[in-house]
């Protein structure tokens, strides 16, 4: 039963993955050229961009999906401030990463940028997966 509910999270994991690149990606203003070199606008969801391996977004799914599980059980919570002190905080982009964070302030990190965006996304998903597994 344990490796089923493993098994069910990867895969949700992964349709959030799909979904970012579907609606973020295509748009990102640090968008790099698909793995095979190529740079369509509209690619497939399941081809990965080569900047992916270090967008703060893509590498933050798994503590994202975990405060937008939690924002879903509690209206009070700000998502800014549950990104800051989740994920800004332990992040190593930057040398200014945390409190005074240059990308942040900036707009320069693609997570501060499309935060909100990415946790409708999550949310989204999130819900529709409930839905189907109720």
């Amino acid at each position: 039963m344990e490796g089923d509910s493993a098994m069910q999270h990867e895969k949700l994991l992964e349709v959030i993955r799909r979904a970012v690149r579907t609606e973020i990606c295509p748009t990102c203003f640090k968008r790099g050229p698909l793995e095979d070199g190529t740079n369509s606008t509209t690619p497939s969801p399941q081809i990965a961009r080569r900047c992916e391996p270090t967008c703060n977004i893509m590498l933050n799914l798994r503590p994202l999906q975990k405060l937008a599980q939690q924002s879903l059980h509690d209206d009070d919570l700000s998502l800014e401030d549950l990104i800051l002190q989740n994920i800004c905080q332990k992040c190593e982009s930057d040398t200014t990463s945390g409190d005074y964070c240059r990308d942040r302030t900036t707009r320069e990190c693609p997570l501060s940028r499309y935060a909100f965006d990415v946790m409708n996304i999550l949310e989204k998903v999130i819900k529709a997966s409930q839905h189907v597994s109720s």
